[in-house]
């Protein structure tokens, strides 16, 4: 198999797991092959990569994201934070990396910062890429999103080359995919915090993140009330412009599914979260094939029975009543 455009291929096996990397990008050699041998090292090392019988993974250079974000520019690039995505446009889920970006990211931070960063970028992102694999509507949801930010390109051009594009994106992302995204970007957080060792299970953490969340349902009720006061078509962009210029947002749907999870499994499931293998075990049993809905649901009822207003949820005694978006 060769997805069209790309350059070379490679095959590979860990366990039972079959690895195909296609590349489409221009980065030099060199660079591509010592990269390549740290991410196939770094696949035999996370557990997620078992549970998957394929994982095609496609080398980009920046064209994508410049066309839908900007050009990178080497001094915006943060460290810790590798460029990629799961996509699943065409009828194949593909793991998608930023290899320029990643070049670039090397040159600024050194190989032991990407190594880092990529190991907990794979954590992330093959939760997405199991979760696809297991979930009917995540699967729908991934397509969904991916025809999104193409229509988004196609007609709101003048974005492309402004910072506030990745803003536009996630607002986008957040309003017609809200829902969907708390749940998929939730677990995915979860699962990456769990992986660097961030989670702790106590009441003291379960706070500090409770405020966070209190935080970005305040801010998710502004939006969404600000969003749906917009009634003029002619003036849309304009509003859509201030909006995502002065809200703090990009990551609201991250930070609030990160805490629906989190509580979950605290209020739930705290003893048997002892390994990554028991988190990865919670999510092929449990969370990663409930529907969005089912979820809310069970959070707003625990955290009720624990003596703390949900959230998020479907009842008048959340903080951001999904009814009411």
């Amino acid at each position: 198999m060769c997805i069209t455009g790309c350059l070379s291929t490679m095959d590979i096996t860990i366990g039972n797991t079959k690895i195909e990397i296609f590349d489409e990008s221009n980065i030099e050699r060199e660079f591509k092959e010592k990269f390549t041998k740290i991410l196939i090292q770094l696949l035999r090392e996370e557990i997620s990569t078992k549970h998957l019988k394929i994982i095609l993974i496609k080398y980009e250079d920046d064209d994508y994201y410049s066309k839908i974000y900007g050009y990178i520019d080497i001094d915006s690039i943060e460290e810790g934070e590798i460029m990629g995505r799961v996509s699943n446009y065409t009828k194949d889920t593909i793991l998608v990396i930023n290899i320029a970006y990643c070049s670039s990211y090397v040159r600024k931070f050194g190989d032991d910062s990407m190594v880092k960063a990529l190991r907990y970028f794979l954590a992330h992102e093959l939760i997405h890429y199991i979760h696809i694999d297991i979930n009917a509507r995540v699967r729908l949801f991934h397509k969904g999103l991916e025809r999104l930010r193409r229509m988004y390109k196609r007609k709101y051009s003048e974005f492309e080359r402004d910072d506030s594009a990745i803003r536009m994106d996630s607002l986008l992302r957040l309003i017609l995919l809200f829902i969907d995204n708390i749940v998929i970007e939730g677990y995915a957080m979860f699962y990456e915090e769990f992986v660097k060792g961030h989670i702790k299970f106590t009441r003291e953490f379960f706070n500090s993140n409770y405020g966070e969340a209190l935080k970005m349902a305040e801010l998710g009720k502004r939006v969404f009330k600000e969003f749906m006061s917009i009634k003029q078509k002619k003036i849309f962009m304009e509003k859509i412009r201030d909006i995502i210029q002065r809200e703090p947002f990009v990551t609201l749907d991250y930070k609030i599914g990160f805490h629906i999870i989190y509580s979950l499994i605290f209020l739930t499931k705290k003893d048997f979260a002892k390994s990554p293998n028991h988190i990865l075990h919670l999510f092929l049993t449990w969370y990663g094939k409930e529907k969005p809905k089912r979820l809310l649901g069970e959070y707003e009822r625990r955290i009720l029975e624990f003596g703390y207003k949900p959230v998020i949820g479907y009842s008048n005694k959340s903080i951001l009543n999904i009814k009411k978006i």
